[in-house]
């Protein structure tokens, strides 16, 4: 909610939990998403974010987590098939089938109010 220019976390379990996942402070991951640093001359100041901003801000974070997951499936579906390479790391001779496995991501699904695992099937 918005107390005036401040946003504050309203579910602190939620928010320990993705500290935990990320490794990082509870505290750290709160002033991420409520406030922003500004740096004037050689003085550093922590800005409250109101609420659309603190929204803004959470909802950047959590494309990149998104991208940043997507990312690794694909790397490690890659390695896992050694979809650019033979067994003995070379080139594929032409005309070789290699296995594969294909992702598309559809963009705009992030748009729905809630996202289903149907929706990637």
């Amino acid at each position: 909610p918005d107390d005036g220019d401040r946003t504050h976390v309203l579910n602190r379990d939620e928010l320990d939990k993705l500290a935990e996942i990320m490794g990082i402070p509870s505290q750290e991951v709160r002033e991420a998403l409520t406030s922003r640093t500004v740096q004037v001359g050689m003085e550093t100041y922590h800005k409250p974010l109101n609420a659309s901003e603190a929204a803004y801000s959470r909802d950047t974070l959590a494309k990149g987590i998104f991208s940043s997951i997507f990312e690794h499936i694909v790397e490690t579906l890659n390695t896992a098939t050694q979809a650019e390479t033979r067994n003995d790391g070379t080139f594929p001779v032409p005309g070789m089938r290699l296995a594969s496995v294909n992702i598309l991501d559809i963009f705009g699904f992030e748009a729905n109010e809630k996202c289903y695992f149907e929706q990637l099937c």
